[in-house]
Formats: C-alpha cells, structure tokens, sequence
C-alpha cells in the first residue's frame, strides 16, 4: 500500500493528486553560450538578431556537425563543446575546416584537451567537452574519433568537504536564532540555496504518484519536484502551510548567511537512501512499487516529441531501475574501504535519491559526490 506522504487534504495518496495539474516539462534551453574557456572572449545569444557565423568556417560547421543528434539535452551539451573546440581552433589559427584535415583530427583534439587542463577544468568537465569535439569533428569527416585515444584526467574521484577550520561564520550563523527555520527546513528537503530563495505557496503540492513534493526551478531551469519522506513530513507541512500564492517562504533576512547549505543537502540525500534501502529490504513488494514510481516520474518529466529519442531514453532508463547493485572502484572504493563501509550500494535507492531528491538522475553523480 502506497505511503501517504504529507497530504495536506488527509485524503489518501490517489485522492490526494486531484485539482492538481503535475507539470510535464523537460529542461528548459538556456539561451547563453559560454564555455567558460579563456580562449572564448565572447558570448553569443541565439535568436537575439546578433550576425549568425558565414557558412565554410569551423565555428559554423563545428556547431552544426550535431544537429542529427535527437536527444534535445545530448545535442545541446555536444554543440556547447563543439563551439568551444571551434573557437580554441580559431585561436590557434584554424578558420577553415580544410585547415583541420582528417589525419590531424586526433591531434587537435589531444590540443584541445591540453588546453582545458591548463585552464584548471575539472576531468569531468573535460571529458563533456571532448565528447562534443570529438563527435563534432568526427561527423565533419566522416569517421569516429574515441576518448580512449586521447590522454585525459581520470573521473571519478570526488574531492568534497571543507576543512574544519573554515567557515566559521557559516557554523556560528547555523546555531543562530534567526535561521533556525531555514536550517530545520533544510535537513529536511535538501535543495541549493537558490531553491530556497524560489519556495512560495504554490511550491507545495503533489506529485504524479501523490506524494507531497517541494516544486522548485533547479539548475539549469529545470523544475524538479524534492519528495517529502514520511520523518521530514511534519516540518515541511507545519513551515508550508501558513503560505499562500505567491507569498515567499523565506525572506531576504533569512537568506542571508554563510550556512553551507550543500553539507545539509548532502545530509539529506544519505538519510533519503538509508530510508530506501530499510524498505527495500523490509517489504518484499516494495522495490516493484519504487521502479513504478521512478517510471511514472521520467514520463511526466520527459515529454518530448521525438518517439525514436524518447523510446531509447526510456528503455536506458528502465535498466538503470532493474539493475540490482552499483558497485564502486578506484579511490571511492578505497574510500569507503577506509571508513570500513561497504563498495556495494542498492541501485535502485540510488536511483530514487537521485531522481526525488537531487534531480539528477544520474546513480554515478549521486554516489561520488554525495553516498561516499
């Protein structure tokens, strides 16, 4: 039976959905383009009457070599790496793509790359970017270019934390009085500071499934609805329910402190994935229920009009939620070895925390940068 999370109405979980439209909306396109690399002095808007590139040079054709791709996210993420591989080009000269002939390609990409690392880039950063160059320049001639040729930083060793001697004023402003509510409010949501800013009275409703979920524009312009688990209902409904419409959770006054709020969030989603696992383990009809839910969340969220996109997405998706483990290698693992922890963790709780509670829906990002 399906938990009633915080419903405000009382009625049960079903019930509780009705008079509530669920938004059905993918990721909003952002309409800058900045790489961020010092080689790319200029930012360039799309559609805001700005002279658009001439045809035959390396930025036009670079940016355009991934138009094919269907996936709306995969394409806009390689055509920024394209552009950013197309303007590191014209810095070393390279304005034709005559210039960049086939038997160079790997070469200047092993450029391109060194480039990045000077420019303090993270390896994950890196690799997204070469994925789009290489895939870009790859189109253009007509062959495939592999990131396993290409000498890169390794991923997946996550450096988080801060050092116990800084911030001092955001561990004296959490004990503070005056963001008591915030702080309480956050060890039981776990959004980013921004979101916080966002909360009002319409931010608090139901999901597609009838659990009570914070509604909140997250990064990147994506809305994504933060699930409000049966130890953290109480609080959220008693700071929820005095606020009406538009009216802001929290004010200005409230916001403005030093709290890391990021330490909370990650808090939560650890809590979120202990409570996950428990039922998992507890309720042998559970884990059917969660993968249904976690369905039901990705067709609300990604309601595209690309059949073909959406049907690979979907079926990719639906084996991440049928696999049983996620099994960790390399320093995380020695990691967690150290903390005498164990390497293994339940995929499909790391696909719930992901998904309800930080929106990424990635099980890597969610164990490296927030389980371990």
């Amino acid at each position: 039976m399906r938990d009633q999370v915080g419903c405000r109405s009382g009625l049960p979980a079903e019930d509780g959905v009705r008079g509530y439209a669920v938004p059905r909306t993918g990721v909003k396109v952002s309409v800058a383009v900045d790489q961020g690399v010092t080689t790319m002095e200029i930012q360039r808007k799309e559609g805001d009457g700005m002279r658009k590139p001439k045809e035959n040079t390396i930025l036009y054709t670079l940016r355009h070599a991934c138009d094919g791709i269907e996936n709306d996210v995969t394409r806009r993420t390689y055509k920024r790496g394209a552009e950013g591989f197309a303007v590191f080009l014209r810095g070393v000269g390279i304005t034709k793509p005559s210039a960049a002939p086939k038997e160079k390609g790997m070469e200047l990409l092993q450029e391109y790359e060194k480039s990045l690392e000077a420019d303090g880039k993270r390896p994950e950063t890196i690799h997204t970017y070469l994925a789009g160059a290489a895939c870009a320049l790859g189109n253009v001639h007509g062959c495939r270019y592999s990131l396993k040729d290409i000498k890169k930083p390794k991923r997946g060793e996550i450096t988080k934390g801060r050092d116990p001697m800084m911030n001092y004023q955001g561990k004296v402003d959490k004990v503070r009085p005056e963001f008591s509510r915030l702080v309480n409010f956050a060890e039981c949501v776990g959004i980013r500071r921004d979101e916080y800013r966002r909360i009002d009275g319409r931010s608090y409703r139901p999901d597609e499934s009838g659990y009570m979920c914070v509604w909140v524009k997250g990064k990147g312009g994506k809305v994504q609805a933060q699930r409000v688990l049966p130890w953290a209902a109480p609080v959220v409904n008693a700071a929820m329910t005095p606020v009406q419409g538009k009216e802001k959770l929290f004010s200005k006054a409230e916001m403005d402190n030093k709290i890391d709020l990021h330490s909370i969030r990650r808090s939560v989603a650890r809590k979120a994935y202990d409570y996950y696992l428990y039922r998992i383990q507890t309720d042998p009809a559970y884990r059917e229920q969660l993968q249904r839910e976690l369905l039901a969340r990705f067709d609300s969220m990604h309601p595209h009009d690309r059949p073909k996109a959406d049907k690979a997405a979907r079926a990719a998706f639906v084996r991440n939620i049928m696999r049983k483990e996620y099994i960790c290698r390399g320093a995380n693992a020695q990691k967690l070895r150290d903390q005498r922890r164990n390497v293994t963790f339940d995929r499909l709780a790391v696909m719930a925390v992901s998904v309800f509670h930080l929106s990424h829906w990635r099980p890597d990002v969610t164990v490296k940068s927030y389980l371990v």
